[in-house]
């Protein structure tokens, strides 16, 4: 029969502020629950998703109708923020009564079915409603300070406050266990398609505990900035096979003539050619806000150089942020560097997948003097515990970067991208042309059509020319950008060009919530307006 709606419950409050200890639902947990807008998103989405009954925001019952009554929207509004003031107030007694109403309905089916659950009108109604309204409570949650524009006053700046607090100390906006569920903060809604991700502007849930999700605030544009220049430094130029080197030793259980590992180690950096690269980028735009270099470009060592050489180039100004892949002793990351008070503020990431090199890889980048074709070829780096990370640069601008396999390998982090909706997702490779054909396309573009992120891809030059099909020639193709406005666009150098400005700017737009909500016109979509190649 599966589970009812009580064990549902009890088991997302296991080891929780809120747990459960009675054979029922009691009205103190309920009340519990309702004091903190996230928890109650948690139980709502727990059990619209575990029943499916989400779906009937878009298609009620026959001779039902959603939303339940005229004037819904702004009957949401209104007790969003009744709901926020009477937290920000310390939850003083008595509980709000239709928060209390809809307390009774969900534990007066507290034995039914939770497959079940679609089949009470009246119940998915209440769940719709308290999943609306607490998903307007938390608006602004996750995000950095900002002035208060809307006239909300002191009382919201402290229960925000409060909710940013409690998301840096437990990677999570409920007091339920994130090892059951995490409520984090949201950017983008899809806007085709149901699911329960259609039901929100502002909140999301993630339940895969194998990931844990980093949010971050690293304030370095205004909110009024409307775009900004991304250096593309596309190292190594060159890649020869010898960069590729075997290393000794197998796993004890892998056959050592079938399967190997290997390491990525190209030539140095040149101090002199990003130190050019910063100052044509300068000249050029009047000023760069991101510097970024491709998978495994650069060493440990080499990062600080690379950070150095940043600080020196924009001495008296402000510093970009730096997005770079670091190699290090059985790592594979993608270091994302921002300078704040003086010093840097580093938010790494490790890759989430081993690179596999097989026969038709090898033989594709010529790379078979170093590595034998017949043998499987695994990258030499220690899979962590998986990892993401989203740093909001502004109020509107979150970037959420991957590695390479993380981008293709959808499980298991795909579904969280697709659920808070980064503004920017930056896919570090290491990898051939990114042309609009090959399979970096075909992933940028799921999360360009859902949840509407804006997706740039980028490989080093050395890498892009390497890859030459027979009968093809070399492409000089380092970068994919794709958006759900204006569709892909290869990235390419011309012969004596050796780096790429992109200018990216942003346009507000409206989104709609699949239960008739809008976020009225908050939603940042970027999209690229110029493309510079330097030399």
């Amino acid at each position: 029969m599966g589970r009812n709606i009580e064990q549902t419950l009890f088991d997302l409050s296991i080891c929780s502020k809120h747990e459960i200890l009675g054979g029922t639902i009691p009205a103190r947990w309920w009340r519990a629950v309702v004091k903190w807008p996230p928890d109650a998103f948690a139980v709502t989405s727990t059990l619209l998703s575990e029943s499916g009954a989400y779906r009937l925001a878009v298609s009620p019952p026959a001779g039902k109708r959603w939303p339940p009554r005229a004037g819904w929207n702004d009957e949401v509004d209104a007790r969003a923020s009744s709901w926020w003031k009477w937290v920000a107030d310390g939850c003083p007694a008595p509980v709000p009564p239709w928060l209390l109403d809809i307390g009774h309905v969900v534990r007066a089916a507290a034995k039914m079915p939770t497959h079940m659950l679609a089949d009470n009108w009246n119940l998915v109604c209440n769940l719709l409603e308290l999943h609306a309204i607490a998903d307007e409570a938390c608006a602004g949650f996750g995000m950095p300070d900002e002035p208060d524009q809307d006239g909300r006053g002191k009382d919201w700046k402290v229960y925000r406050l409060g909710a940013n607090d409690l998301l840096a100390r437990s990677d999570s906006l409920s007091h339920f266990s994130k090892h059951s569920i995490r409520v984090l903060p949201k950017m983008r809604t899809p806007q085709a398609g149901i699911s329960l991700r259609s039901l929100s502007g502002h909140l999301a849930v993630t339940r895969f505990a194998e990931v844990d999700v980093k949010w971050a605030h690293a304030p370095q544009f205004s909110d009024t900035k409307s775009s900004f220049n991304l250096l593309l430094l596309p190292v190594p130029l060159v890649v020869r096979p010898a960069d590729f080197r075997p290393v000794p030793g197998t796993l004890d259980n892998m056959d050592s003539k079938r399967f190997g590992f290997f390491r990525f180690e190209p030539t140095a950096l040149d101090e002199t050619y990003v130190q050019r690269l910063l100052s044509s980028a300068a000249e050029c735009a009047g000023g760069v806000d991101g510097v970024i270099f491709p998978e495994s470009a650069l060493s440990e060592t080499e990062l600080s150089l690379a950070k150095s050489l940043v600080e020196q180039a924009f001495d008296g100004q402000r510093v970009p942020f730096l997005l770079a892949g670091v190699r290090g002793q059985r790592e594979n990351i993608a270091h994302f560097s921002i300078f704040v008070g003086g010093t840097w503020q580093d938010y790494p990431q490790s890759k989430h997948h081993r690179w596999a090199l097989d026969r038709a890889q090898i033989l594709n980048y010529k790379i078979g003097a170093a590595l034998h074709p017949s043998v499987r070829w695994w990258e030499d780096i220690d899979v962590r515990r998986r990892e993401l990370r989203f740093i909001l640069v502004n109020s509107w601008l979150g970037i959420c970067p991957l590695i390479c396999e993380d981008l293709a390998r959808q499980d298991p982090v795909a579904q969280i991208i697709r659920a808070l909706g980064p503004t920017l997702v930056i896919a570090l490779l290491l990898d051939g042309p990114q042309l609009n054909g090959r399979w970096p396309a075909r992933y940028a573009t799921v999360l360009a059509d859902d949840p509407g992120s804006s997706v740039l891809t980028f490989t080093p030059l050395g890498m892009s020319e390497r890859s030459v099909p027979p009968g093809a020639s070399p492409k000089r193709v380092v970068g994919l950008w794709k958006d759900a406005r204006t569709g892909a666009q290869e990235l390419r150098l011309d012969a004596g060009r050796s780096a790429l400005l992109l200018t990216l700017c942003n346009e507000w737009s409206q989104e709609w919530m699949a239960d008739g909500r809008s976020d009225k016109g908050s939603a940042a979509q970027l999209y690229l307006g110029n493309v510079e190649q330097l030399s």
